[in-house]
């Protein structure tokens, strides 16, 4: 069952990124929205084991990538994440706020 909800997940994503080593999958990033103004971060996960070698970044980079060559002026592009991650976000545009939600407004 749970392996369904995944798969349609991933399914109804507009945009997913995944890392791989040797044919398995260490790292994934993914899109969810509505395609055109409304654009949210999902699920950025690096397996621990490969972490600190900037698999992260490059992930983000790739969906910033198509956020911008796909979305109009004053779409809005966010995401929750945990506050120690503040540093990271910001990189690429977002401002934090007290209730974990990143925001980057593009326009």
């Amino acid at each position: 069952m749970q392996h369904d909800r995944i798969e349609k997940g991933l399914h109804n994503s507009i945009y997913c990124v995944c890392a791989e080593d040797q044919r398995v999958i260490i790292g994934i990033g993914r899109i969810v929205g509505d395609g055109g103004t409304v654009f949210y971060i999902q699920d950025i996960m690096v397996e621990p084991s490969y972490q600190k070698q900037k698999i992260g970044t490059l992930i983000m980079e790739k969906l910033m990538k198509y956020i911008d060559d796909n979305c109009v002026d004053g779409a809005i592009i966010g995401l929750i994440a945990a506050s120690e991650l503040d540093n990271f976000y910001r990189e690429f545009g977002f401002t934090y706020n007290q209730n974990n939600r990143f925001y980057r407004y593009n326009g």
